[in-house]
């Protein structure tokens, strides 16, 4: 059970695998991710991963429509995720619910076993047969990291960091996952203050805050303002 937030078991430390140089390689919207087993080695999930360049679509009903003409699925159904080092739900997941035959992908299930179908909080499925496909989400309004900046891609050793955190982990990816949300949900800042930080870092404002003491949270990762001056 997981009573706090642990930076150690919950987190990725900033020099733990890859390097940035690494991480930044062959960058895309979206990957397919053959079935891995869960002690398959770095090489073979690199070459799991290959690019889909048709996602993602303008809406989820045109996803599930594509995985289904493209991709063969029956099912599609879509979850939550983290990547390696993620404060925030930041991956989308799609995988064939109607699958029952194809090889389990057991890195699949041991990485995001996190939530429901659909983003449900209660995990209402079981296993994973055959591909995922996975791309990135940026976060909701109510939560912006410090020096954030969005990145809509992903790189395939970024996906191989991620899998080889969660199966190395201590914990379990629904552990891990209700650790983070608690850690997001304390550092959360209402909708008008995040755009304003939002806006500030777009167009380089200053930023000034009620208390000096809290101008500048690094360890929240959030930022209190009173006043946005151009």
């Amino acid at each position: 059970m997981v009573c706090c937030w642990c930076l150690k078991c919950t987190f990725i430390k900033s020099s733990y695998f890859f390097d940035r140089e690494k991480l930044n390689k062959k960058r895309a919207k979206c990957f397919l991710v053959q079935p891995l087993s869960l002690r398959a080695d770095k090489k073979t999930i690199l070459r799991a991963c290959r690019e889909l360049t048709s996602f993602p679509a303008e809406t989820e009903g045109l996803e599930k429509r594509r995985l289904i003409l493209e991709l063969g699925w029956q099912n599609p159904q879509g979850l939550f995720g983290f990547s390696a080092r993620s404060p925030y739900r930041d991956l989308w997941i799609y995988f064939d619910h109607g699958d029952t035959s194809s090889p389990l992908n057991e890195l699949a299930i041991e990485t995001f076993r996190c939530y429901g179908l659909g983003g449900a909080t209660s995990i209402d499925w079981t296993e994973i047969h055959g591909p995922v496909v996975i791309f990135r989400l940026a976060p909701d309004e109510t939560f912006v990291p410090l020096n954030f900046r969005f990145d809509p891609t992903l790189s395939p050793y970024e996906i191989l960091e991620t899998f080889d955190f969660f199966r190395n982990s201590p914990l379990s990816a629904a552990e891990i996952a209700k650790a983070r949300d608690a850690y997001r949900h304390s550092r959360s800042v209402d909708p008008l203050r995040a755009k304003a930080m939002l806006d500030a870092r777009q167009n380089n404002w200053i930023l000034v805050a009620d208390d000096e003491d809290v101008a500048d949270d690094r360890q929240s990762g959030t930022i209190a303002i009173s006043t946005v001056i151009q």
